[in-house]
């Protein structure tokens, strides 16, 4: 009796020394074959390839960064970045919550409001990511709490930027620590390095729309873009509207096309600029990439120094004058300016092969008829 029962104690182990045996093998009989459909692993391929492309992430937070053109500085510096870690691509993080104070409010005549920030969010920052090729996802958070838990527990890539982010308590120097990426230091670093490729891409689509619509509003051939800023913020850095004017009736009778861009921030809803020889582009003012295709499919591009001339000094494509460069912005004097950009008083964007031939000037002058008028005709010398 006692060796049956040792018998089949034995026999019980045994089977399930072969059963767990038959498990590790991964060929139990119990075992649920591992049949995948071939368009749910075409998709888990596609989306594991695009979770090693992306590299790191760009925090974009509306806490400590202008809700203005600067995010397209950033998203510049971030694709520098990118080049110098060798990352293939990268996303971007924006953050906007409302209980955050927006960074630009302190100012007097501040041109964002609470109730337009959203619009304007999308306008200029989400839209200014389709510039920049490498850019994977986009994201926007419109609660910090959600931002915090999704930095603790739902971030992927190998790291993040700026560097010194952190999303508990961003404060203002998260973005200054960047301006090693200022413009001037960031085409500076393409010419040391050799890199032809630019910032900024436009998007063939919107190049075809610019070319279309240009075709249809004029036959003229040397199409020049004109810029005014016209900001309630700090409005001595605005354009003088009466010397453009000027500026236009002195070309009145040549085969000139002017186009108006209004600025986003415009003030006055009204015609700045008149003449049979003027017309206003409206669907540059909101949409940023149409913009920036605007400006590269012009023959020439004159701008009162702002926001939208960062299209520009980024673009080696793009043959540009930018008037009022080194008036004292409204927080911060002009030697404060000279260091952040890394220009001497005077002085020029770096020139290299691509840009080599471009007409690309900064003016440290007021924008005064005589020298508006000076500019332009020594662009149509040099402009082929």
């Amino acid at each position: 009796m006692i060796f049956f029962r040792a018998l089949r104690r034995i026999v019980w182990w045994g089977n399930r020394v072969w059963w767990w045996g038959r498990q590790r093998a991964g060929r139990g009989t119990n075992t649920v074959p591992k049949y995948v459909h071939p368009l749910d692993d075409k998709i888990m391929r596609q989306y594991t390839e695009n979770r090693l492309a992306a590299d790191f992430e760009v925090f974009c937070d509306l806490a400590c960064i202008p809700l203005a053109f600067d995010i397209v500085t950033l998203l510049a510096a971030a694709e520098i970045h990118r080049r110098k870690v060798g990352a293939n691509s990268f996303n971007v993080v924006f953050i906007i919550d409302a209980t955050d104070p927006l960074p630009q409010f302190h100012r007097n005549e501040n041109p964002v409001t609470k109730e337009k920030a959203y619009r304007i969010l999308f306008n200029i920052g989400v839209l200014a990511t389709h510039l920049f090729d490498k850019i994977c996802d986009v994201t926007v958070f419109r609660s910090r709490k959600s931002l915090v838990n999704y930095w603790q527990t739902g971030r992927y890539g190998l790291g993040f930027f700026p560097t010194d982010y952190t999303p508990y308590h961003p404060v203002s120097k998260t973005v200054q620590n960047v301006t090693q990426y200022a413009p001037v230091k960031m085409l500076d670093y393409l010419k040391a390095t050799g890199d032809s490729d630019p910032l900024l891409v436009v998007p063939e689509n919107a190049r075809v729309s610019v070319q279309e619509w240009l075709s249809k509003i004029t036959d003229k051939l040397f199409i020049v873009t004109l810029t005014l800023r016209e900001t309630p913020n700090v409005p001595e850095r605005n354009a003088c509207v009466s010397e453009w004017q000027k500026l236009v009736n002195e070309f009145s009778d040549q085969p000139i096309q002017f186009v108006v861009v209004r600025d986003y921030f415009a003030i006055n809803p009204d015609k700045i600029l008149i003449g049979e020889n003027v017309i206003e582009c409206r669907e540059a003012v909101d949409d940023i990439v149409y913009r920036s295709a605007l400006y590269e499919g012009a023959s020439f591009n004159m701008l009162s120094n702002g926001g939208s001339a960062l299209l520009c000094y980024m673009n080696p494509r793009i043959e540009f004058a930018s008037f009022n460069v080194g008036l004292d912005a409204d927080s911060a004097r002009q030697e404060d300016m000279l260091v952040q950009w890394g220009l001497s008083n005077g002085g020029q964007l770096p020139v290299n092969g691509v840009n080599a031939n471009k007409f690309r000037r900064l003016v440290w002058q007021r924008d005064e008829a005589p020298i508006l008028i000076k500019t332009l005709l020594e662009a149509l010398e040099n402009i082929k």
